[in-house]
């Protein structure tokens, strides 16, 4: 997070009018776990970054900055120096993300003319709490009103700031994030179509790492016209930010509970929605790998520092998809006091909520192979667990059933099966009074092998 500085950080030498006031958008005296925010400036002449500064120092900021830039930053703070260009493509996380404090709307005029840009700029700012009432973005019968309202230069930013900085322990919030940022994107784009007949909002990207200009700094897409970037609005002094978990109840639909008749059970009238046996199968396999994330604690003798959030959200992502939401969290707790060094109950509450705006569509679908390397599961583990194995143990477990398998045959239909057979053949001729030789011919074997056979008796 940016320090706090009570000064605004202005440009030097002779272009110290361009103020860049960071904390209009992010207020001073924020309470905000470790992380970076990114500021990057893009030169429109050479159509490429100049800068890329990851700093938690706002003076730092000043030694990179040049006149004819493109200045943009990130409200949410990354663990490391790297910004994912699109951290929820083809939902593969990529969890860089430190902390969520803010989600926003961003409203692009570009395909607009001058006339049409300043007409639409003074037609949303000044209309701007009708235009969110018939949206209904709404909670309890309060409009949700944005914290801050910014002119990019060719749009309008929308900026939700939040209470808190909301830790990211696991991929589940950066999904709940990117639904609750598309919805109230969705519903801000209906209602201005309806008044306007255009498509306005950008919904096309959700990225919690995607960038927005910095406020009194010039937007050079057009480098002949350059456009200066300012705050229109901000009442965050005043109190309005938001609790994460209070937008989500109030603008998500809850994951609905599971249905209490057996999957087989239907009217007549209606075809199954599910295949059952798949049903089940993908149940038998949830519960398995919940059990054998506890048989790992045990074989860890209770101690996994490390790997204690991680192994709670693989958990629950299991857990979620066999027992109803009522029931995870008191399943959670059990898994939790397991642990030598518990972890506060406030994070499996944190969990529970998440789970419960996350579908199965948007659950991380975890493969046994992310799973062993993200908990370092050991292939001497591997050996004592029933289905979070790597294909290598697999495959051994493979081999050793063929091994198994080929050598009962053998006793039962192989070569050692069939000289017993023969050698109990020979004495039994031999006992009716059948001399060698008559026995040799009958059997169509050797007089040599029948005087072994009769010699071991």
């Amino acid at each position: 997070m940016l320090e706090n500085k009570n000064k605004v950080i202005t440009m030097p030498s002779n272009n110290s009018k361009y103020l860049i006031s960071i904390f209009k958008i992010i207020p001073q005296g924020w309470d905000t776990v470790k992380g970076m925010h990114a500021l990057v400036g893009f030169n429109q002449y050479y159509n490429k970054p100049v800068f890329t500064q990851y700093t938690n120092d706002a003076d730092m900021v000043l030694n990179s900055i040049n006149y004819r830039c493109d200045y943009f930053l990130t409200l949410n703070t990354v663990k490391t120096r790297n910004r994912s260009v699109n951290i929820l493509e083809d939902n593969k996380v990529v969890n860089n993300v430190s902390a969520l404090g803010a989600l926003w709307v961003d409203i692009d005029f570009h395909n607009c003319n001058d006339q049409q840009t300043k007409e639409l700029k003074d037609y949303i700012s000044n209309h701007l709490i009708d235009l969110i009432d018939v949206a209904d973005v709404q909670s309890n019968g309060r409009l949700l009103l944005p914290t801050s309202i910014q002119d990019s230069g060719h749009g309008i930013h929308l900026i939700y700031l939040f209470k808190n900085q909301i830790q990211v322990n696991n991929t589940g919030m950066l999904v709940i994030w990117r639904k609750l940022e598309r919805e109230i994107s969705k519903r801000i784009n209906q209602a201005i179509l309806s008044v306007t007949n255009l498509r306005l909002v950008d919904t096309s990207t959700f990225d919690p790492l995607r960038l927005i200009r910095v406020p009194s700094t010039k937007n050079y897409r057009n480098p002949n016209k350059p456009v200066k970037c300012h705050v229109i609005k901000t009442d965050y002094k005043q109190g309005m930010t938001y609790d994460f978990w209070n937008l989500t109840n109030a603008l998500l639909p809850k994951r609905p509970t599971k249905a209490k008749n057996h999957p087989h059970k239907i009217n007549n009238h209606h075809k199954p929605l599910i295949n059952y046996e798949i049903s089940k199968n993908a149940y038998t396999l949830n519960y398995e790998r919940c059990n054998d994330l506890k048989k790992l604690i045990n074989l860890r003798n209770n101690e996994m520092i490390g790997y204690r959030e991680l192994t709670l959200f693989v958990y629950a992502c299991f857990n979620i998809r066999i027992v109803d939401i009522s029931n995870l969290a008191n399943d959670l707790k059990q898994v939790n006091d397991m642990f030598n060094r518990k972890l506060p109950y406030a994070e499996i509450h944190n969990l529970v909520r998440e789970m419960k705006y996350l579908d199965d569509k948007s659950l991380y679908k975890f493969k046994n192979s992310t799973i062993i390397d993200k908990l370092g599961i050991s292939l001497d583990e591997q050996t004592k667990l029933k289905v979070l194995i790597s294909k290598q143990e697999k495959y051994r477990r493979k081999n050793k059933k063929r091994l198994t398998r080929r050598r009962k045959l053998s006793q039962q239909s192989g070569a050692k099966a069939k000289r017993s057979l023969r050698n109990k053949t020979i004495l039994n001729l031999f006992n009716k009074g059948l001399n060698p030789t008559q026995i040799a011919k009958q059997l169509s074997i050797s007089r040599p092998t029948i005087y072994s056979v009769l010699k071991k008796v």
